[in-house]
């Protein structure tokens, strides 16, 4: 279970993942919707559940995360770490 500081944390960084995602949306067209509703979701898991190294994206003991919600790929490419 995630201390009140790491969860603050989380919430906060997937707030900005949410604000750049409507930036992006002003430049592009995107479904939206997806994407903001899996914010909280990707932050969680790729920033606390998750094990990688991104200075080593061939380590045998790494996570591997396959999204299906093709309407949410945008989410993805928004720094996660």
């Amino acid at each position: 279970m995630a201390d009140q500081a790491t969860v603050d944390r989380l919430r906060e960084k997937a707030k900005e993942i949410r604000k750049d995602l409507l930036k992006l949306c002003h430049q592009t067209l995107i479904h939206i919707g997806g994407d903001l509703s899996a914010a909280d979701l990707m932050t969680a898991i790729c920033q606390y559940a998750m094990h990688y190294d991104a200075a080593n994206p061939k380590w045998e003991e790494r996570d591997r995360l396959v999204l299906s919600k093709g309407h949410a790929s945008a989410v993805t490419s928004f720094e996660q770490v």
